[in-house]
């Protein structure tokens, strides 16, 4: 290892006394290899907790501040404008020590800062992230490349602060994405989980690309709204969206009915300019603006951006998908759902538009794809995407057990009775007879 130029300031020698009240500050300006650590701070005072890095570091793991006591108020920052090149393998360690790039963990009462400027890897972790237990705000700002495996840029935020991402740099998150994971978020360009109470906010200006998802911000926590802004550059996902925004459950948490709303937060995607693309081939959508409280979900796209999805919508307001395996084929029926769609409609009645795209995919087949539209009464409280999914599968399910025997069993369509009360007659007796065959 060749240490680099650190400067220290308000750290205690052996033997000597030191205020508990005191801050945390270290400065590094010198090239680091190590087999480990390239640079881990903690700090368990109640001042403030610093890092600044200008140098190249190379490690297992980059950069680490930790700020552990819950009474700090003083809050914890990274600032690093080098390079940071984490080459660990993540294996089954936990969270804090996972090969990240750049780290901040702070478990105190103060705000938690990341800035970056220079260059980012990992090789098997995060590329930048920031976790946020306390009560204050979360700001990270990016102007550097940065390249992860699982996140390029990754923020948790569990306290009543807002959370807030400034980001200017290239993002690329290329690691192996599992299609069918339920619930799987690796491989995604910017993520931010926030089950707290504050707002959550994205703002980018640069090129992403991710396996999964290109931005995804997920607001879980009663209050606070979440919106995402997008002024130039190309946001590609190729795993499921290209930005996804939500409040409440999200889609892929299963079929059970949502919870009852406990606030009125609010959705809002605004796309500048720039590109926004989906290229994963079973049905994902370029823009997923979802919420499951009471709040408004809007999109909105200005001239001259640009909005693609390889086979299915561009933007929809909630989603839901089904997926079987079974008799040598693979059938996958995605859902869109728009409420803005229906009250513009003029139509008396109708609360949401869905569109269920059906994909059927056989060995050495070329796949087949039929698309359906339908127009719904029931409001979004009463029948979410995944209910209404299910709907219209057990409407297929009447056709097949009633219409289609009786068609074919029992010849209807060939018949010749065509007038008075007659059809109808031959009907209830076809029916009746049915039900004797197969209760």
């Amino acid at each position: 290892m060749r240490a680099g130029t650190l400067a220290r300031r308000a750290l205690p020698s052996a033997g000597s006394s030191f205020a508990k009240t005191a801050g945390v500050s270290l400065s590094n300006s010198g090239a680091t290899a190590a087999p480990l650590n390239g640079i881990r701070l903690t700090n368990n005072n109640t001042g403030k907790a610093t890092l600044a890095n200008s140098a190249r570091i190379e490690a297992r793991r980059g950069i680490a501040l930790f700020n552990d006591r819950d009474t700090n108020a003083g809050g914890a920052e990274i600032v690093d404008s080098g390079v940071v090149a984490a080459d660990g393998a993540a294996g089954t360690l936990e969270d804090w020590d996972l090969p990240h790039g750049i780290y901040l963990a702070n478990g105190g009462a103060g705000a938690a800062t990341v800035a970056n400027s220079g260059a980012v890897t990992s090789a098997d972790a995060d590329g930048v992230r920031l976790s946020q237990g306390g009560t204050g705000a979360a700001t990270l700002r990016n102007g550097g490349a940065v390249k992860a495996k699982t996140s390029g840029i990754h923020v948790w935020n569990g306290g009543a602060g807002s959370t807030r991402i400034v980001n200017a740099g290239a993002v690329t998150a290329d690691g192996a994405f599992s299609r069918w994971g339920a619930g799987d978020l690796d491989s995604t360009g910017i993520r931010v989980s926030e089950p707290g109470a504050g707002d959550l906010a994205i703002d980018n200006s640069a090129n992403i690309t991710a396996d999964n998802y290109g931005v995804f911000a997920r607001k879980e926590g009663a209050g606070g709204s979440v919106t995402v802004v997008h002024r130039s550059g190309d946001i590609v996902g190729k795993g499921n969206a290209g930005i996804a925004a939500i409040v409440g459950r999200w889609r892929d948490e299963g079929s059970a009915a949502a919870p009852a709303p406990t606030s009125a937060a609010d959705v809002r995607v605004d796309v500048r300019g720039g590109s926004i693309t989906a290229t994963e081939t079973r049905g994902k959508v370029a823009i997923a603006a979802e919420n499951a409280e009471e709040g408004s979900a809007i999109v909105m796209i200005s001239r001259g951006a640009m909005v693609t999805a390889a086979h299915n919508v561009g933007v929809c307001a909630e989603y839901a998908e089904t997926a079987d395996k079974a008799h040598g084929r693979v059938e996958v029926r995605p859902l869109a759902l728009s409420r803005e769609v229906a009250s513009r409609l003029g139509w008396p009645g109708a609360a949401q538009v869905c569109r269920i795209e059906r994909i059927c995919e056989r060995a050495g087949k070329k796949p087949g794809r039929k698309v359906s539209c339908f127009v719904t009464g029931p409001a979004r409280s009463r029948a979410g995407p995944a209910e209404l999914l299910a709907l219209v599968r057990r409407r297929r399910s009447i056709e097949n057990r009633l219409r289609y025997r009786r068609d074919t069993a029992l010849r209807e369509d060939a018949s010749r009775v065509r007038t008075g009360t007659a059809p109808q007659a031959l009907a209830a007796l076809r029916n009746a007879v049915l039900r004797l065959v197969r209760p």
